[in-house]
């Protein structure tokens, strides 16, 4: 009975002994406080003619684990309105302050934008001390900033060097207010290319025509508004488009069409050779409002008759603003214009309604008298080259036991649809013989043509009678 109390106590005594020494938990952490509180960096609301804005932020670490540790900082999200408008990175810059920390080194550097990549703004003593430094951001207002709210991210991040503690991330939002600017901010934007219009002529040719041809657009966007009306125009001013001959395309064969404004008036569908002069595109509301534009470059099926190849020019895109000084003038943008006119040199027969070449003459005799077919052929070509239309038949007209229809009795000759189109060699009747014949040749710029050939067959009282067939074909050759 008198040991019982001295076996409670050792059991006492040995909890005790294992609670206190169980060791703390290690503390790795870092803090980011803005001067203002909270836990944003706020600059409120910034006018054009403001002065740039500084704001601090205090980083504060605490580590007692004994290792070495650095601080890194980036750019996670660009400070953007809801729209997607991003301001200008340059606006949005960064710098440590210099000896605001009392322990480790703190990078020093001139003003710069803050960074999406990586950078160390600290690395600490070898012990890993904890420590505070201060980091300045500045905002800097500009006479074409956009008016909006904008909101992007930060982050922070405390990383462990030799040791197996976790990397702390803390991010920090940061916002602003910007009204707009008192100069107008107008954007023009290409679909592809963002320095170039691109206008491509049709690469095939068929049924007579070259197709769809392939157009582009361009995007006007008048995002601040101006305050008073305004009128957007386009011109070539000199630059027209010329090609290595110094030939120039016909503009004429090139639509310009405006649409997507909701304020104001585009103007009317017009062609682009009125880019030679001053060609409107807009006229904004009597207050200036922001608009914007969509302007289509719509080429005509028949840009593909433009002589082959590449024709560079410069559309120059410029406002006009009414005051109460008159009329002022601001250069908007300047775009490289192409003219692809894709190299053609093809031939397009059609016989009977359908595509390629089948005489179909019937029964023939010489009661029935001479029957007729036609082949009609159409040429391609950009070339800006003389050729030939060239007619190839592999044999004479024969029948399946090997009769042949005399030269004399099958004979072709040419109507064209157009007699200033091509000289044609075939004025009359001649004899489809076997082997290369030359049908036609165009006239020296190589135009194209349309050709009606006027096939004849004929039989004799004593011609045999049977099935008599013959294989036919034609091709365009430069002279």
């Amino acid at each position: 009975m008198d040991f019982k109390p001295c076996r409670k106590l050792s059991s006492l005594a040995l909890i005790l002994s294992l609670i206190f020494a169980t060791p703390a938990w290690a503390v790795f952490n870092l803090t980011s406080t803005p001067e203002d509180g909270g836990f944003d960096l706020r600059f409120g609301r910034l006018g054009a003619a403001d002065f740039k804005t500084a704001k601090q932020v205090t980083i504060r670490i605490v580590n007692d684990t004994g290792d070495q540790y650095r601080v890194k900082h980036r750019l996670i999200e660009p400070l953007r309105t809801p729209e997607g408008v991003e301001l200008p990175p340059d606006h949005f810059r960064m710098y440590p302050l210099v000896n605001s920390n009392t322990r480790g080194s703190l990078l020093t550097f001139a003003e710069a934008p803050v960074s999406s990549f990586d950078s160390v703004l600290y690395t600490s003593s070898a012990t890993g001390e904890g420590d505070t430094f201060r980091v300045v951001y500045t905002l800097a207002p500009h006479e074409s900033q956009i008016p909006g709210y904008y909101r992007g991210r930060i982050v922070y991040v405390l990383v462990p060097v030799g040791s197996t503690a976790s990397q702390v991330v803390v991010n920090m939002t940061v916002t602003v207010e910007l009204a707009a600017g008192s100069e107008p901010v107008v954007e023009i934007t290409t679909q592809t290319d963002p320095s170039r219009l691109v206008l491509s002529s049709p690469d095939g040719f068929a049924a007579g025509t070259a197709g769809a041809p392939e157009g582009t657009d361009i995007t006007v966007n008048v995002r601040t508004p101006v305050g008073t009306r305004y009128r957007i125009f386009q011109t070539f001013d000199g630059s027209e488009p010329v090609n290595a001959d110094g030939r120039r395309p016909d503009l004429s064969l090139v639509q310009v069409k405006v649409e997507g404004a909701r304020t104001g008036a585009v103007a009317p569908e017009a062609s682009l050779n009125e880019a030679r002069g001053r060609q409107l595109l807009y006229t904004s509301d009597v207050n200036g409002a922001p608009a914007e534009l969509v302007v289509h470059y719509v080429p005509d099926d028949d840009l593909w008759l433009e002589e082959a190849g590449d024709y560079r020019g410069r559309l120059k895109y410029f406002m006009e603003l009414e005051g109460a000084q008159g009329v002022r003038r601001e250069d908007l943008r300047t775009l490289d214009v192409v003219f692809e006119v894709t190299r053609l040199f093809d031939i397009y027969v059609t016989s009977g309604g359908k595509e390629g070449v089948q005489l179909e003459f019937g029964d023939v005799s010489h009661k029935t008298g001479p029957r007729t077919a036609e082949v009609t052929i159409r040429t391609a070509t950009n070339l800006a080259q003389p050729y030939h239309i060239v007619q190839m038949v592999s044999s004479p007209m024969t029948s399946e036991e090997g009769v042949k229809v005399p030269e004399e009795d099958f004979t072709v000759r040419a109507q064209p649809q157009d007699p200033e189109a091509a000289f044609f060699i075939l004025k009359d009747a001649v004899p489809v013989t076997q082997g290369e014949t030359i049908i036609c040749t165009s006239d020296p710029k190589g135009r194209p043509a349309e050709v009606t050939l006027l096939y004849e067959l004929k039989m004799r009282p004593d011609s045999k009678s049977g099935r008599y067939t013959t294989q036919f074909g034609y091709s365009l050759v430069l002279k």
